[in-house]
């Protein structure tokens, strides 16, 4: 959501105004990230923990019986978006049929309540910086670094407000980076504000 938002400042940063369609080739090239709230992301990693590789062989054939025939029918016509839609659109029977066959074998599924709130939290992040960036006049260099600072400051408000981090989430985002040194104790400054809203709202639910 974050380099969906910033996809403009970012390549206008990094190449100047020579590369004009690249923000949105960008954006939707992301797009393939967000289907990590359907657990994307964890599918691989849990047939290749519980040894279905056989699976996840079937799962790549899959793909690229889909994405070869896409392929051609979209790149020659499309360009460059044809190539993005169809690695996109390529990979999702296979993603379907692994989640689909999680469930089935070991009643395993992704946690949809909370990937929504995730996803809402990011999604109010983005929507708040690229108005934000709309809105002002910076040095081009300027805006990428503004944006990332607006996004993460709705986001650590907003992910705490709505349930999508809880107390559990940001005990153990400590533990991850307590062996950090510097860097354990500059992530600890965010998450330390994002625990002191979830208390204030959830502790004034509880008392309501």
């Amino acid at each position: 959501m974050a380099i969906m938002a910033l996809s403009g400042p970012m390549i206008s940063t990094l190449f100047g105004e020579r590369h004009v369609y690249a923000p949105f080739f960008l954006t939707l090239y992301v797009i393939g990230n967000l289907f990590a709230v359907l657990g994307s992301l964890s599918l691989s990693a849990l047939l290749t923990g519980v040894g279905e590789t056989k699976t996840l062989m079937k799962q790549s054939i899959l793909t690229l019986a889909i994405g070869l025939p896409l392929g051609f029918l979209l790149i020659p016509t499309f360009g460059i978006i044809g190539l993005i839609l169809a690695s996109l659109l390529a990979g999702l029977p296979s993603m379907f049929w692994g989640l689909h066959w999680a469930w089935k074998h070991y009643r395993v599924k992704a946690d949809l309540k909370s990937s929504a709130k995730i996803f809402a939290a990011s999604a109010i992040a983005a929507l708040a910086t690229y108005a934000s960036l709309n809105f002002v006049n910076l040095v081009e260099w300027v805006r990428p670094v503004i944006g990332i600072t607006i996004f993460l400051a709705v986001y650590i408000f907003t992910a705490p407000a709505i349930g999508a981090l809880t107390q559990t989430d940001i005990n153990n985002l400590r533990t991850m980076f307590s062996g950090l040194g510097l860097i354990s104790k500059l992530i600890n400054i965010p998450l330390t504000i994002a625990e002191r809203i979830a208390k204030s709202v959830f502790g004034s639910k509880k008392q309501l």
